[in-house]
């Protein structure tokens, strides 16, 4: 496979289409058997920098798994593995603890992402592991960095079971509402409703107990401004 993307695109790549539009409800962006895993198949990405298709040039971003194993906390036959927000790429190494598992077997029986018990979390890692940080830090030092409009953090631990954390800022102070969606659009929670100071860090503080497993979204709404993360809640 080869191509380009945009920093922070997610592409999507399946052994084959059909199935995988049924389950997760849209396309993927490839189909390769360069995918065809069984469950306890290592995964590498690599970086061709001049467009040859291997030999020296090809140096490895990121490794999944260990080639040819047979046991270990790490496969994912019938299951799924994501990595942890703020972690990676490792190279050419491989770091079990990188990565959220679902477990052997998680997805047995299941027809679609959105119904499973312990659905995929697709679509909501984050490579930055100072968002946090960022919207913990001093409203002077958050103002030095926010050119956007707002900045919606990533969720905190995500997947979660029962609570979570989300951070967000303003550059301009407006009514904001912060809610978690679940895949119908309806709104389960309200997390926050008031009006931040421009450029100042709020941490929100998301409740899952009693929601049901799935994927949500968190949305926040201003008068100018809009920003979404994806969620999942496992249990």
């Amino acid at each position: 496979l080869s191509g380009s993307a945009s920093a922070g695109a997610y592409l999507y790549v399946a052994s084959e289409a059909p199935g995988f539009t049924e389950f997760f409800g849209f396309a993927p962006d490839f189909t390769s058997g360069a995918l065809s895993v069984n469950g306890d198949d290592a995964v590498e990405l690599f970086y061709d920098d001049d467009g040859s298709g291997g030999g020296n040039a090809a140096v490895v971003v990121d490794t999944f798994g260990d080639v040819d194993a047979t046991s270990g906390g790490w496969l994912y036959t019938d299951g799924w593995a994501y990595r942890t927000d703020g972690t990676g790429p490792d190279g050419g190494t491989f770091v079990e603890g990188n990565f959220t598992y679902s477990g052997v077997d998680a997805l047995d029986g299941e027809t679609s992402n959105a119904t499973a018990a312990t659905p995929w979390p697709i679509g909501t890692y984050s490579p930055d592991a100072d968002d946090a940080d960022a919207l913990a830090a001093p409203a002077a030092a958050l103002a030095e960095t926010m050119a956007e409009a707002v900045r919606l953090g990533a969720v905190t631990p995500n997947p979660v079971g029962s609570r979570a954390t989300v951070g967000f800022a303003v550059r301009e102070a407006q009514p904001v509402t912060v809610g978690l969606y679940d895949v119908m659009g309806r709104r389960v929670r309200t997390l926050f409703a008031g009006t931040p100071q421009a450029e100042t860090a709020v941490a929100v503080p998301i409740d899952a107990s009693g929601l049901a497993a799935g994927v949500y979204v968190v949305v926040l709404q201003g008068e100018t401004v809009r920003a979404t993360r994806q969620v999942t809640v496992v249990r």
